[in-house]
């Protein structure tokens, strides 16, 4: 679909961190869903996840009020109909815009949402998203100056983190409790973490034009009108940086 094809080409532009091409096809995109409106799961499905980056770049530009209010609409759009079953996106949604109020240092606000995102979780929304949620809570707690709460909150996380076998997801877990033990003054406990991100991250074997093939092909897949033109805007971009490259 029309819609499909503005997905892509936002999630490569935005992978290439070229924010407002990002910006522009994902706004699109959300409004072509928004002006054929449509009740299958698929269309919903579709339209959550262009409001989730939609909001991820409105954040990375700053934006936090449009950004909040785009993921406010993702919340509001995957829990709208219950029977279609995604309530996983919904956690997605609520874990992303906790983040960005704990940014702002809205915690009440904040904690409201991610007590709810782990209820849900834990009655089958997934053990991954109540990792996020566990991290996101561990960094609230932290920005309070409850240190061992937020401790314990992030290796909650980062137990069932480990489960999934995720590098990029643990290590995020684990720069955070090595921010946590730097703000109790245990500099020995924070250089414990940060060698074991160092070991992860050696171990991590995926290169960055590994990780942007994968990336394509997954989102692609089925629609090689689609990839094509993901594709051309990669190969474009990294001209653009070799012809501008000192």
């Amino acid at each position: 679909s029309i819609a499909e094809v503005h997905l892509l080409r936002g999630q490569a532009a935005k992978m290439l961190e070229e924010l407002a091409t990002a910006r522009s096809e994902l706004s699109v995109g959300t409004g072509t869903l928004f002006s054929h409106p449509g009740i299958s799961t698929e269309h919903t499905e579709l339209l959550v996840r262009s409001l989730l980056l939609l909001a991820e770049v409105n954040e990375q530009q700053s934006d936090w009020q449009e950004a909040e209010r785009v993921f406010r609409t993702a919340v509001h759009y995957a829990g709208a109909r219950p029977q279609l079953r995604l309530g996983s996106h919904r956690a997605v949604a609520m874990n992303k815009l906790a983040s960005l109020l704990i940014r702002q240092n809205r915690l009440d606000e904040a904690k409201e949402l991610l007590n709810e995102v782990l209820l849900e979780t834990r009655q089958g929304a997934g053990k991954q998203l109540e990792a996020v949620a566990l991290n996101n809570l561990g960094m609230l707690h932290a920005r309070l100056g409850r240190f061992d709460e937020a401790q314990a909150r992030l290796q909650e996380s980062l137990l069932l983190k480990e489960q999934d076998a995720n590098p990029e997801s643990n290590s995020q877990t684990l720069r955070n409790l090595a921010l946590v033990a730097r703000m109790k003054g245990d500099d020995a406990l924070a250089q414990t973490y940060a060698e074991r991100i160092e070991r992860l991250r050696r171990s991590t074997s995926l290169s960055e034009k590994a990780a942007e093939h994968d990336l394509v092909t997954r989102l692609a897949a089925g629609n090689q009108i689609a990839a094509e033109d993901v594709l051309r805007m990669i190969r474009s971009s990294v001209r653009r940086r070799i012809s501008t490259a000192p």
